[in-house]
């Protein structure tokens, strides 16, 4: 506790706490502005590694909905084959 009464008592303790707050947001808003900076060459990079797909290209043929995939041959999980002796 003596140390935060002498603080307190410092004349220059608002002084110096109000420069560190200058520079503390200062300092927050250059990360900040690094940070749109970093976002916005993230999605210029995104843009030309993986343009979006353009729309007069001729489309591929789209997967056929009523095909299926043929039946297991094996018993279902949990299930012993039928020549099994139990």
């Amino acid at each position: 506790m003596a140390g935060l009464t002498d603080l307190a008592q410092d004349p220059l303790a608002l002084e110096k706490l109000t420069q560190h707050t200058a520079e503390s947001d200062a300092a927050l808003s250059q990360l900040e502005d690094a940070m749109d900076t970093a976002e916005e060459r993230s999605k210029a990079a995104a843009q030309v590694l993986a343009p979006p797909p353009d729309p007069n290209a001729a489309q591929a043929p789209a997967a056929d909905a009523t095909q299926t995939t043929p039946a297991a041959s094996g018993p279902a999980a949990g299930e012993k084959p039928p020549d099994s002796k139990d």
